[in-house]
């Protein structure tokens, strides 16, 4: 009997021993996570640093721009050396003009690295945008999950591909995650200053007007008990028609007609929706849901496959 005591002592101490070693392991595992948590911006910079790593990566100096990008980038040529609005019919100019003020401090006689600052351009935006992101992402989890959510817009292959290409996506991105984190801040100034950005966002493409009419339906939402609420959206309308007529007004000025101008564009979707007879609809918007589910399944290879069947569980 007194064996078998010493056998069972021995095992427990064992146990005990083996407990504590995991114990410790999955405590130094946690606070090191803790760690990060409490210093985001030390988890934010080294999530940025690999993210640019990896976009330099697969950046290729030597291979030329393309369609669009190009167009943008003899935009942005012309308007840096003429300080003027150059004649053009692409609707998108927030983009060529922040990059004609980054040209403008450049002065290549090679074409080829003109193309490399407008690409290198991108990918620091690109880069950039995991900081509204987080503070997007914050509204809503802890800091842990906020950090997750970071990785996968950084890591996301798609994002890294665009982000290389010289074109408008990483800059409208951009615009529009930082305008949906100030509307969502406690701060009601920083509201306005959405819709200001919103502004900005839909020069650099047009696309943008659908996200004002959608912060302008959480806005009547949000503040659905404020009795000075029509005042206040008068407000804020006003902030995003100045920003985004003052360019208007100046592309018809230079291209002697609304045509070209993002202004056009909105007003082309809302004719062909208006007028489209019924046959044409139902098949548009078969189409419609036909191209949405197709680019949702490409959207979610490699990695985002892996949470659906967990998000719809």
């Amino acid at each position: 009997r007194s064996k078998f005591s010493r056998l069972i002592g021995i095992n427990i101490m064992d146990f005990n021993e083996q407990s504590s070693s995991g114990s410790s392991l999955i405590y130094k595992f946690e606070k090191r996570i803790t760690f990060f948590t409490e210093k985001p911006i030390i988890s934010l910079l080294i999530i940025g640093i690999i993210a640019l790593s990896i976009r330099l990566i697969f950046f290729d100096p030597e291979i030329p721009i393309r369609q669009d990008a190009n167009a943008y980038l003899w935009y942005a040529i012309d308007m840096s050396i003429l300080n003027y609005f150059p004649y053009t019919l692409h609707a998108n100019d927030g983009w060529p003009i922040a990059l004609s003020g980054i040209f403008s401090i450049f002065n290549f006689d090679n074409y080829l690295d003109y193309t490399i600052i407008q690409r290198i351009t991108t990918i620091v935006i690109s880069v950039l945008t995991i900081i509204p992101v987080y503070y997007f992402c914050r509204k809503f989890f802890q800091p842990t999950y906020s950090l997750i959510g970071v990785a996968l817009i950084a890591f996301e292959p798609h994002l890294i591909q665009n982000s290389i290409l010289g074109l408008t996506e990483p800059l409208y991105i951009f615009l529009g995650i930082s305008s949906l984190s100030l509307f969502l801040s406690k701060n009601k100034k920083l509201m306005y200053c959405s819709f200001a950005i919103v502004a900005f966002a839909t020069l650099v493409r047009a696309e943008g007007i659908i996200l004002f009419g959608i912060l302008s339906i959480l806005f009547f939402i949000f503040n659905k008990r404020d009795k000075k609420i029509i005042v206040k959206f008068f407000i804020a309308i006003t902030i995003f028609i100045l920003i985004f007529g003052s360019m208007t007004l100046i592309k018809i000025d230079t291209n002697d007609g609304l045509q070209g101008t993002a202004a056009d564009n909105i007003g082309d979707w809302v004719y062909a929706s208006i007028t489209n007879e019924d046959e044409v609809l139902g098949g548009s918007i078969s189409k419609g849901v036909e191209t949405l589910i197709k680019r949702l399944a490409q959207s979610m290879i490699p990695y985002f496959a892996l949470f659906v069947p967990f998000g719809i569980i």
